[in-house]
């Protein structure tokens, strides 16, 4: 099982990339206030400026760290991200041509949330290459 670490000393740039390069089918975006459980994140709250450096939005800890794997639930994810970092992060999936919020779905794990999105890209007919799959 991989893990991905946020940590404060990361571009928003380089958390979004470091997190799609490990869940494919998955991607994060970033808020200045976080959304109620099982609600969608308002749009005019998300971060546009991703070279800012993770440690220099929040009001809370300069220096966290969060540890990510497959198996942790979309909500822990942004729940532990809004208690460590000080503002909120939602986690979306791929869904054919779009992406979707995943608060109906926050119980999931990243895992299955990723896998959710592959089968919905290999049923619309989309090409899938992953190089985690050559051997």
């Amino acid at each position: 099982m991989e893990n991905f670490t946020f940590s404060s000393s990361q571009t928003l740039q380089e958390a979004k990339d470091g997190f799609h390069e490990l869940f494919h089918f998955l991607k994060v975006e970033f808020f200045t206030k976080t959304h109620q459980d099982k609600a969608a994140s308002w749009s005019r709250f998300q971060i546009s400026d991703l070279q800012q450096q993770i440690g220099a939005l929040g009001a809370k800890n300069k220096n966290g760290i969060l540890v990510v794997n497959s198996r942790m639930k979309v909500s822990e994810l942004e729940q532990e991200f809004q208690e460590i970092f000080g503002f909120g992060i939602q986690v979306f999936r791929k869904s054919k041509e779009i992406w979707l919020e995943t608060t109906q779905t926050d119980s999931w794990n990243l895992e299955t949330q990723n896998h959710h999105g592959r089968e919905s890209m290999e049923s619309f007919g989309t090409m899938i290459y992953d190089p985690r799959e050559e051997s």
